[in-house]
């Protein structure tokens, strides 16, 4: 149970920053359109 926490813990800020990046892009094409 441990092991897999910290993993969640190691890989969310690389999820939260693809989650960030895909709609900063959704964003800007809609700007854009």
């Amino acid at each position: 149970m441990k092991l897999s926490i910290k993993v969640k813990l190691e890989i969310s800020p690389y999820v939260a920053a693809g989650i960030a990046a895909a709609a900063c892009i959704l964003i800007f094409k809609k700007i854009r359109n």
